[in-house]
Formats: C-alpha cells, sequence, structure tokens
C-alpha cells in the first residue's frame, strides 16, 4: 500500500502537500484490509497479496481521499437555501402568465383605482386617450396595454397596437411602483426601457413619479413595499 501511496503522490506531484494525508489514509486502508476477508489475491506492493475486494476500495478510498484534500475546489459548496428559493421562484415565475386574462384584470384595475385614484379624479391620464400604452413584463411573460376611457377611467385590454412600451422585469416594475428605487435611475440605467412614442412613456413615467405615496391606502402601500422587497431578494 505504501509503495502505491507514495508512487502515486509522486506522479501527480502532491508528494510534499499530501503527506500527512497519504499517511493517514495509508494507515486507515490497512484497517479496511484487515477487516475485508479473503478472496482473489492482486498485488499492491512487492511481496505482499491482498483480498481483492481490499485493493478495490482502498485504491478508490485513497484516490478520492487525496484529490478532495488537496483540490478542496474540485467539490463545489452546495447552494444556500436563499440560493435554491432564488432558483425556484425563477423557474416558476413564467408561470403567471398562464393565469386568464380576465382574472389578471379583475385583480389589476381595483389596484390601480385604489393606487391612482386623485390622478384620475384630477384628470391627469387624459393624455392617454386614443393612445395605447403597453407595459411588458418580460421575465413573468406579462403584457397589458392601458387607454384612458372618454369617462376618464384606464381601460385594460389584452392585445391592441400599442403607441408606446414600456419594457423591464417584474423586480423593477414594482421598485417603480413602490418607489423604492428613483425612476429616473430605472430608465437611465435601462432596467426600464420606453420604446415607441418616447413622450408618451415618459409623460407616464413623470405622472407615477408625481403619486404621493402617503396617500395611499395603508394596506395597498404595505403590500408594494412588501412585494418590491421580496422581489428585489428572490428575483
Amino acid at each position: 500500500m505504501e509503495v502505491l501511496s507514495f508512487a502515486f503522490a509522486r506522479r501527480t506531484n502532491l508528494g510534499r502537500t499530501a503527506g500527512p494525508a497519504i499517511r493517514k489514509f495509508t494507515y486507515g486502508a490497512r484497517i479496511i484490509k484487515d477487516k475485508i476477508g479473503f478472496g482473489d489475491d492482486c498485488r499492491l506492493s512487492p511481496g505482499k497479496l491482498y483480498p481483492l475486494p481490499a485493493c478495490a476500495i482502498i485504491t478508490a478510498t485513497f484516490y478520492f481521499a487525496v484529490l478532495t484534500m488537496n483540490s478542496p475546489s474540485r467539490l463545489p459548496l452546495p447552494p444556500s437555501p436563499l440560493e435554491l428559493l432564488r432558483g425556484v421562484s425563477r423557474k416558476l415565475l413564467p408561470a403567471v402568465a398562464l393565469v386568464p386574462f380576465n382574472l389578471q384584470r379583475a385583480i389589476l384595475s381595483p389596484l390601480m383605482e385604489q393606487a391612482l385614484k386623485e390622478p384620475l379624479a384630477d384628470g391627469d391620464f387624459e393624455f392617454l386617450k386614443d393612445k395605447w400604452l403597453k407595459v411588458d413584463i418580460t421575465d413573468a411573460g406579462l403584457c397589458w396595454y392601458f387607454t384612458c376611457a372618454e369617462t376618464g377611467e384606464l381601460v385594460i385590454s389584452q392585445e391592441q397596437q400599442a403607441d408606446a412600451t414600456i419594457r423591464g422585469n417584474l423586480k423593477d416594475f414594482l421598485q417603480l411602483t413602490a418607489r423604492t428605487e428613483d425612476p429616473d435611475t430605472l430608465f437611465f440605467q435601462r432596467r426600464l426601457q420606453i420604446e415607441g412614442d418616447t413622450e408618451l412613456g415618459l409623460e407616464l413615467k413623470n405622472l407615477l413619479d408625481g403619486v404621493d405615496q402617503d396617500s395611499l391606502p395603508t394596506l395597498l402601500r404595505l403590500l408594494l413595499l412588501q412585494g418590491a422587497s421580496v422581489a428585489a431578494a428572490l428575483l
């Protein structure tokens, strides 16, 4: 066994660094050999015959021990629970697009009416009359079209010809609505992008930027903040 150990160390240039490990595992291998029953013989060193099963176990143990102890980078650390959760979240996020559009609209409309109550009452969305603005949440596969009806209400549609498009990931849209990130930063870093009628997109951005967060219902404000926080951690 000693001949095999030091011959392998010399060949792999691990003699100096693996010396203590080799001696420990040589001793351990002898113990393994002595505990295993007899069978077909094989020769690990001159003048010594070991049982064949012992040879296989000793050789595998030795090679694995020397390689792992001297090259810890060969064995990657397991991912942390947070990394696992991030991976699962990113895999499951596109499934949100499978929710029927009517249900999406039923959830989104009352939230928008609450969040944009004051601008809607002041007629600030009139710039969207006869215009369609597309919101494209790329990583979730969600896409909505917005316009302002003659009554001053926001209308959500599943498919229209867009005059302007705001595109980005769910995390960035949540940070925009919750105001946890400066809107100018989001657009300057191109985490949110405006395509088509740039003036239309910027007008909406400025309108959302001017919404007073303190005027929002407490539950909605907490929901936006929690959503932005969770998205920042997991997406």
